[in-house]
């Protein structure tokens, strides 16, 4: 195949693992789609910008155990492929059955599965900001009086009134039933 071009790609694996301890993260699995229960550090499935190109959104990230220094490698996989059919299948991230993508008869004159796998792998460090050292885990989960904005505060007063323009028209309301009720 080599005067074959790649017209499809799709990613996976995608495993991120710290070099000392070993310890490892898969964002994507072999079938293109995002890990499940990793949303925190990978919020989205990989796009496909064109058939050639893909992207995946994350979140940078240490073990528990990491340390100052330590090397992080980031392990992508790829696949090119000739036929759409081999590299992906419609909407297969949203299904809840992850099964292996449905080929479609083609004419028995093509070769089938052309498809070919290679891997980049590429080492980087995770720095903390000083920032960022001195705040507790918690941190973002406190709220400041300053998150408030001025919107926020804006839609709960329109929401109060609502609810009381609610409350007055159903007390009207109830009123008229009562009178005409006693005439």
């Amino acid at each position: 195949m080599s005067s074959t071009r790649w017209k499809y790609s799709r990613m996976g694996p995608v495993i991120i693992r710290n070099e000392k301890s070993k310890k490892h993260v898969t964002l994507v699995e072999e079938n293109g789609c995002r890990s499940p229960g990793i949303r925190s550090i990978c919020p989205f499935h990989p796009k496909q910008l064109h058939p050639l190109d893909n992207i995946l959104y994350f979140r940078a990230f240490l073990f528990d155990d990491s340390v100052k220094g330590d090397d992080m490698v980031l392990s992508v996989r790829m696949t090119g492929c000739l036929h759409a059919q081999d590299c992906f299948r419609n909407n297969i991230c949203e299904e809840s059955n992850f099964s292996p993508p449905h080929r479609s008869k083609r004419d028995i004159n093509e070769k089938s599965n052309e498809t070919t796998k290679w891997e980049s792998v590429l080492q980087f460090k995770v720095v903390m900001s000083p920032q960022d050292i001195t705040k507790s885990p918690l941190d973002p989960y406190k709220i400041n009086e300053s998150q408030y904005s001025l919107s926020s505060i804006v839609v709960i007063v329109l929401l109060m009134v609502l609810l009381m323009l609610i409350l007055f028209l159903t007390l009207i309301l109830s009123f008229k039933l009562y009178f005409r009720h006693l005439n």
